[in-house]
């Protein structure tokens, strides 16, 4: 997905640049295109004479737009959080364009920009927008490229290309000389529009491959970051009221609360108040570290698993660890405590905390009882939630206490001070009675409300009908109410039809769209969508290169008008109209999607047209035809080759393992048949390295999804690995890796005599092509020493072990964690062979390590204290044994908290170490507690708690409770 944006704002007279256009729209900007979303940037050119006629060009409603869109195509000095990148290209011929009277501009336009008063009548719009963009703005040095045509070709054309106006030539002349004098590049007499678009080409590459460097491209962390910032961003301004709750949280953090709840009725700042305290906090505490999560920074900010994985690889680059985060969903939010504990451990070591902050937990998409959210904290984590009323936040409540913040409806005063300060921003006020009526609304209270009111208001042209428009929007009994006003408001502007195609699209997005998306999408000029996008103003989000609601009551607004209703009554059966609607709007967008990708593949599109990706393919069609709940039209798009290829590259294998999910449980497939079908329709060449490629991709997501069974998925591996070694060689490193896979296979069937010498062959290929010290060899023998010792085979797997620990000593170092965890790995297996001499050393330099590495109260220390234990167990020492489990269950308790399954094993460690030594009564509150744990965490039918409850079977029948 693109992290960037480059807007590039296309500047000249309209009638004499139809040709120079043409080229840069069809030819110039996809080329440059393509190559910038390599670097995950999206170019996006803003040429609103684009598709219009001159007439529409020339109206007076065009001039605001035009300012609007080049003041969102330059910098934003106001506060430097702009995440996107302006350009300016302005091209100039031998006509000076049109030039409005006097008493063409609109009054509004003036009051907001008086910058226009001294050259009403007396400048073009072209003059005006480099006026605006360029001469104006200091800031855009380095970023405006201008283009004088030869004058010899505007007078072979004749006509429109020509002026014979001598105020106009003198107009366009002194245009001219004060572009020059002003410093920026000027390429001067072109000969034609080829040359002109050859030569921007090359400038305008230049210019942002300096930019956007290939080196520098930002990780999904990085992207999902700046999502995060540019929805906090437009909160941080003209914030008013909220400085006590700022000092609120502040003295609530100073005091000590670990868990800090931001309540308060929908649209009443909650956003704008973390927002603003998080700017604030972060200045004033540069030591500490912030994680900040705006659930409503996107569809996918909604994932308690995208939440949870987004926090944990946070603090796995700031702790700087080399531990891996779980792929797997359910192990992934199983680590949270782990991973806290890990943020404690590392905060204690450097006199540091955590502050992670959570805006709108009710907006999670699922898993809304929190059972992924730990009850404990360790110290040093610190948790501030916002968060509405309802199954959440009783959920949340039940974890433990929390110091409450109520932000409360906004007082008189401070609504008159909203009012008055936002209509000022745009040199704006309302009379004194229609002020009153204003603020004696129910909601004038709610600052959404009062901002939405007063930006309509604002916008609104006409004074003398003001009052009536105002009675309008108070008619208003909800906040989504007045933004179906608003988009009454902008129907009567834009055009019914468009705003409706615009609204529904983006109510059916994924994600949102980009700006080429929409326009292609809806087939809107840029002038049409940019007005759109102009009278919508802060309701709609940019981020990414994508625009989205701002908030859900736009939403709500889009649903109730356009859709038939919203809420859960329009997905139910009670409502089918609005089902019908819901499920078309997705269907249209999965159609386009998968049509435009169709056309491109074939080959019919034209020059110019919007492409779609693979990777805006995989995004998109699966997840709009799951929203419209079609599981055959799904399995179809799920099981073409080229959309597989794109989840795999470009999604993750767990969405993909989802959707089938779904389809399965309609019983509309398996997943492992519908692959094999589709593997014979494919029509592979059996020897091709592509087959390979795509056999070993398929085979290894069946294995890691659990389809283990039945010939096919080792079909794929066998014939993967074959085509490795015919096409590279038996000892190539893709080799090693096809026969490591097919071992993994083997040995998740239980084929352990079967894997051996699959996983032989591997650390022989290893050996020989990495050297016999490589970390890629490292693994190859842990991989077959644990293969080993599950078949009992201790002293071949000793040596192995032996050798894996030695190459992580030497690479990676002998303190190092890896190192600790080898020294783990082969002090087990002495352990287990009874050779508890030679195991003790081993297990105590583990132990140090992970001491020194990651403090004494990490994790990783506890598992060495209880490993160190379990030997003293093992040997009859218990008077060396217990004070280490209870070392181990105390860190398990309070780095990842009472109920987490370390501290049920631990729990369970020191229970039966009592029993052994006869303490009944001190052994069996233990051995409840842990098997407490194990049902709640893992279920009553699980292994684990078998083994519980038979340990406490026997501890009651040793005390003769038969």
């Amino acid at each position: 997905m693109p992290s960037n944006l480059a807007r590039v704002f296309i500047s000249s007279t309209f009638r004499d640049f139809t040709e120079e256009r043409d080229l840069l729209v069809k030819r110039i900007f996809p080329a440059l295109r393509a190559k910038l979303r390599e670097r995950l940037v999206d170019l996006v050119e803003v040429d609103l004479r684009w598709g219009i006629t001159p007439e529409q060009s020339e109206r007076g409603e065009v001039l605001p737009i035009c300012l609007a869109e080049i003041d969102r195509s330059r910098p934003d000095l106001s506060d430097g959080t702009a995440l996107d990148r302006p350009w300016f290209v302005c091209m100039l011929g031998d006509r000076y364009g049109w030039v409005p009277a006097a008493n063409h501009y609109d009054l509004a336009l003036i009051e907001q920009r008086p910058w226009l008063a001294e050259h009403q009548g007396g400048k073009s719009v072209t003059e005006l927008e480099i006026l605006h963009g360029v001469l104006n703005n200091p800031a855009m040095a380095g970023r405006a490229f201008f283009f004088f045509r030869a004058a010899a070709y505007s007078q072979a054309k004749g006509g429109d290309y020509v002026s014979s106006d001598p105020v106009d030539i003198h107009r366009l002349t002194a245009l001219k000389d004060h572009i020059r004098q002003s410093g920026l590049p000027v390429m001067e007499d072109y000969p034609d529009p080829a040359a002109m678009a050859t030569r921007l080409e090359a400038v305008l590459w230049q210019a942002l491959d300096a930019a956007f460097p290939a080196d520098e491209l930002p990780d999904d962390f990085t992207l999902e970051q700046r999502r995060h910032e540019a929805y906090a961003a437009p909160r941080r301004r003209l914030y008013l009221g909220g400085e006590r709750y700022q000092q609120a949280i502040d003295a609530a953090l100073a005091d000590g609360a670990q868990r800090v709840l931001i309540s308060g009725q929908s649209g009443g700042g909650k956003s704008a108040l973390l927002a603003n305290w998080l700017a604030h906090h972060a200045a004033a505490h540069a030591e500490q570290h912030v994680h900040a999560y705006y659930l409503g920074a996107s569809s996918d900010a909604t994932d308690p698993v995208h939440l949870v994985r987004h926090l944990l690889e946070h603090i796995r680059r700031l702790i700087q660890s080399e531990e891996a985060i779980a792929d797997d969903p359910k192990a992934l939010l199983d680590s949270l405590p782990t991973w806290l504990a890990y943020a404690a451990a590392h905060g204690g070591l450097h006199n540091s905390r955590w502050v992670i902050v959570l805006d709108g937990l009710n907006n999670l998409a699922s898993l809304r009882d929190l059972r992924w959210l730990p009850a404990f904290l360790p110290e040093r984590v610190h948790l501030a939630v916002s968060c509405l009323p309802g199954e959440v936040e009783t959920a949340l409540r039940s974890k433990g206490d929390w110091h409450e913040i109520a932000v409360t409806p906004l007082d008189a005063s401070a609504s008159q001070r909203l009012l008055r300060e936002y209509l000022g921003a745009y040199n704006k006020t309302l009379p004194p009675a229609l002020e009153a009526r204003a603020l004696a609304h129910p909601l004038a209270q709610v600052p959404i409300f009062l901002i939405t009111l007063a930006e309509e208001l604002r916008l609104f042209g006409s004074h003398e009908t003001l009052a009536e428009r105002l009675d309008e929007c108070l008619d208003s009994r909800t906040v989504d109410d007045l933004f179906e006003r608003v988009l009454a408001r902008l129907e009567d502007d834009c055009g019914k039809r468009a705003v409706r195609e615009v609204m529904t699209t983006l109510w059916a997005s994924r994600a949102g769209l980009s700006e080429q998306e929409i326009q292609a999408i809806t087939g809107l000029s840029p002038l049409a969508w940019a007005s759109i996008r102009y009278g919508l103003d802060s309701a709609l989000l940019e981020s990414g290169g994508r625009i989205s609601f701002a908030h859900d009551y736009l939403r709500i607004a889009v649903s109730d008008r356009y859709l038939a209703g919203n809420g859960e009554l329009a997905d139910s059966s009670q409502n089918p109209l609005a089902i019908t609607r819901r499920r078309r709007a997705h269907a249209r967008l999965a159609r386009w999607f998968d049509d435009r990708q169709k056309a491109d593949e074939a080959g019919e599109l034209k020059e110019g047209d919007y492409t779609v990706t693979a990777e805006r393919a995989a995004e998109e069609i699966p997840w709009q035809w799951q929203a419209t709940k079609n599981w055959k039209q799904l399995k179809a798009v799920l099981t073409r080759r080229e959309m597989f290829e794109a989840m795999m590259k470009h999604r993750d294998q767990y969405e993909l393992l989802g959707y089938w999910l779904q389809i399965e449980a309609q019983q509309a497939g398996r997943m492992e048949k519908a692959y094999q079908r589709a593997w014979t329709r494919w029509g592979m060449d059996t020897e091709a390295e592509e087959t390979g490629n795509l056999a070993g991709e398929l085979s290894a997501f069946l294995r890691e999804s659990g389809r283990i069974q039945g010939s096919f998925v080792r079909f794929l591996a066998e014939i993967a690995l074959a085509i490795a070694e015919k096409a590279q060689g038996p000892e190539h490193p893709d080799t090693c890796r096809r026969l490591n896979n097919l071992a993994m296979l083997l040995e998740a069937q239980g084929k352990y005599v079967a894997a051996e010498p699959l996983l032989r062959c591997a650390l022989v290929t290893a050996e020989k092509t990495e050297g016999p010290e490589h970390p890629e060899t490292g693994k190859c023998l842990s991989n077959l020493a644990i293969l080993l010792h599950n078949q009992g085979h201790y002293a071949a797997a000793e040596s192995l072990a032996r050798r894996a620990l030695a190459i992580a000593e030497k690479t990676e170092g002998p303190e190092h964690p890896d190192t600790g965890r080898g020294l783990n790995n082969l002090a087990n297996l002495l352990n287990d062979q009874g050779d508890y001499a030679a195991a003790e050393p081993l297990y105590r330099r583990a132990l140090a390590i992970a001491e020194k590495a990651q403090g004494p109260e990490h994790p990783s220390t506890g598992t060495s204290l209880n490993n160190l234990a379990m030997l003293f167990k093992a040997q009859g020492d218990y008077a060396a044994a217990e004070p280490l489990y209870r070392r181990a269950l105390a860190i398990a308790e309070k780095a990842q908290g009472p109920e987490h399954l370390s501290t049920g094993t631990r729990l369970n460690n020191l229970a039966n170490l009592l029993k052994d030594q006869g303490h009944y009564a001190a052994a069996e509150p233990l051995s409840r507690r842990a098997l407490a744990i194990a049902e709640k965490a893992q279920g009553p039918e699980h292994r684990d708690t078998g083994l519980r409850l038979n340990n406490l079977a026997v501890l009651l029948k040793a005390q003769g409770d038969y």
